[in-house]
């Protein structure tokens, strides 16, 4: 929260969040932000951008007031899944007490939507609603709201395929889901654009995206497994650290990407919206970090 409230102020003073850490801010230290993320440029999409700017120019230097606030908007996000997650999974036949109680009422939730008022909560509240509008026959405003969840972390774009699913219909045809993907695709662009222009960022969070990645974990797969093949190869002199993780985590992607497509094109068998929740597991299973916040997003 605290490096969300630095962001703020990095805004405020000019300076592109895409191109700057907030260690360009004079006393960054005061803020509160991590050291870990200070020369790092934001990952986050424009939308937050704004959010992070309105805050910090509301409570100004009042620096725990702004912690506050971005656990106000989390809170907001979880009014959002309170809402539709019973909708979504009553449309789809799942008890919703039974949903609530595994997706929201749960200590991951609590720890970092609640506790660490992480970004992610909006990010998935969002997701959450515009899946459920769209299987209520409200497309449009469903994709909107999904463009809005990857206009905070850009992640979340990978559900509106399955948001062109939705629109097509379960019996559609290739044309028909191709023409639903073009039109979701294009309500997207112009929901970014739109914020884009607003937050006067321009498209510097696609650079960006690689930012998470900067940081090494065990809790990734084949960061961990780069790590330890890598910890052999230097000690005997076959090899790096380096170049381990870097092998092991293209490797990854590239499995991903392999099942990221086949769930895309190859639809039968499951509804949408459990293929949005595939997809986004795979992505952090075979991501090249995970903080276990990520496992929320396909929960």
């Amino acid at each position: 929260a605290y490096s969300y409230f630095a962001q703020g102020q990095l805004v405020l003073e000019g300076l592109n969040p895409y191109e700057n850490g907030v260690s360009a801010l004079p006393g960054w230290f005061l803020t509160g932000a991590d050291p870990l993320w200070a020369e790092s440029p934001t990952p986050y999409g424009p939308a937050f951008l704004l959010l992070e700017q309105g805050v910090a120019a509301l409570v100004g230097t009042h620096v725990f007031t702004g912690a506050l606030m971005f656990r106000l908007i989390a809170l907001t996000a979880i009014a959002l899944m309170i809402v539709y997650l019973p909708r979504l999974a009553h449309a789809h036949g799942i008890d919703p007490p039974k949903a609530v109680w595994l997706a929201l009422l749960n200590p991951l939730v609590l720890m970092h939507f609640v506790a660490g008022a992480h970004n992610d909560a909006l990010m998935v509240g969002l997701m959450v609603a515009g899946l459920a509008l769209a299987v209520e026959r409200h497309p449009i405003l469903g994709i909107i709201l999904i463009g809005l969840a990857g206009a905070v972390k850009p992640i979340a774009l990978v559900v509106l395929p399955f948001a062109g699913l939705i629109w097509a219909g379960t019996q559609s045809t290739w044309p028909q889901r191709i023409w639903a993907w073009v039109k979701a695709s294009g309500i997207v662009l112009i929901v970014f654009a739109g914020l884009s222009l607003v937050a006067g960022v321009g498209l510097g969070w696609v650079a960006s995206l690689s930012t998470p990645g900067s940081v090494r974990t065990w809790l990734s797969p084949p960061t961990a497994l780069g790590m330890l093949v890598g910890g052999v190869l230097d000690r005997t002199g076959l090899g790096t650290v380096d170049g381990a993780v870097g092998f092991f985590r293209g490797l990854a992607m590239l499995i991903g990407a392999i099942i990221v497509l086949y769930l895309v094109l190859r639809p039968q068998g499951r509804s949408p919206v459990r293929g949005a929740a595939l997809v986004l597991l795979t992505i952090v299973v075979l991501g090249p970090v995970v903080q276990p916040w990520y496992l929320l997003w396909a929960l």
